[in-house]
This record gives structure tokens, sequence and C-alpha cells, in this order.
């Protein structure tokens, strides 16, 4: 079972009766078949299939993707985005990830699969940045936005590159955001 304390709060704050009135859409996605170059990890697609089931019994219509490599994780982002444009105002999004990550000093990256960052600069390049998936979520008029990283922070490549760091920083809502929007950000 994922660490699924701050879901299971956000899941709490987001009341059965209020389930009836607002649509809500979730992405969750878990990679965990990475080379051996990052480091397999164990638990992303099951942790991802168990937070899934949670989020549909909280009566979120829910898109569950597994082992993506770039070009389906930015499929992914896109589909959810077009799934929150779609079910119009006061919708409230939920994003997921379990999977590799690390920041940069300036992002939080998402490390696909078949993504081997030799330094740190490869990160934007070859990765998906967590605040791409923010943007997309307002841009599609998202009411509430929740982002849970549940991030393996320990890249083995990158320790001895210049500027990597092994945590999340902290994400920050659009600045240009409308003020009747929320924004939740949890990290696992």
């Amino acid at each position: 079972m994922p660490r699924l304390g701050a879901i299971l709060l956000l899941l709490m704050l987001l009341s059965p009766s209020a389930a009836q009135a607002e649509p809500r859409v979730a992405l969750v996605i878990g990679n965990g078949g990475y080379a051996a170059n990052l480091g397999r990890l164990r638990n992303p697609a099951s942790d991802a299939n168990s937070v899934a089931a949670a989020l549909k019994e909280a009566k979120f219509e829910v898109i569950v993707k597994t082992d993506l490599d770039i070009a389906g994780m930015r499929s992914a982002i896109q589909q959810f985005r077009d799934r929150i444009s779609a079910s119009g105002a006061g919708t409230t999004a939920l994003f997921y990830y379990a999977g590799h990550a690390m920041e940069d000093g300036r992002q939080n990256y998402l490390i696909p699969l078949g993504a081997a960052p030799a330094v740190v600069a490869d990160l934007e390049l070859e990765s998906v940045a967590a605040e791409t998936v923010m943007y997309q979520m307002d841009w599609a008029g998202a009411r509430r936005s929740i982002i849970i990283l549940d991030a393996c922070r320990d890249l083995p490549l990158l320790r001895k590159s210049r500027g990597g760091k092994s945590g999340l920083r902290e994400i920050a809502p659009p600045s240009d955001g409308e003020r009747d929007k929320e924004y939740y950000f949890a990290f696992a």
C-alpha cells in the first residue's frame, strides 16, 4: 500500500456531498520499469492502482497509466487536460505520480521511462516538469487542482552532477491564477 496519508486527508476534504455537485477528474501515473541506469522501482504500478481505486470510490473519473515514456506521459497529460476541460466549470482535478523525480533548483521533473539524464540540464530535455501538469490543469479550467508526488528522489546518475538536488521544491500556483481557484500540493 502506498504512503496514502496525504491522499486520504485530501479525499476527506472532498466530502461525498460535494461529489454530487462537482465533476472530478484524476490522472494517476505509476512509473517503475526503469532501465538499470536509473534503478527499477517495485511499487509505483501497484501504488497507482491502489490510488486509482480510492479515487474511484471518491467519485473521480480516473485515467490510470503505468510505465510511460516521455511521449506517453505527454499524451496522458493532454488527455487529462481535455477531460478536465470537457467536465466544465467547478471541476476538481487531481494528479498523482509515483516514480523517479528530481528538482534542478528551479522546477520538479517527473522522470519517464527511457530517460537517460547524464547531467541535471538533461532533466529539462528528457522529463516532464510537474509545473507543466499544473499549468495544463489550470488552463483547462479546473476549479480545484491537487498534485500529489509520491516520488523516489534518489537518482544515482545525478548525485555527482552539478546542481542536482535530492528533494523536491515547493510548487507555486500560477501567478496569474484566478482568485476563486484552489491549489493543493503534497509530497510523499
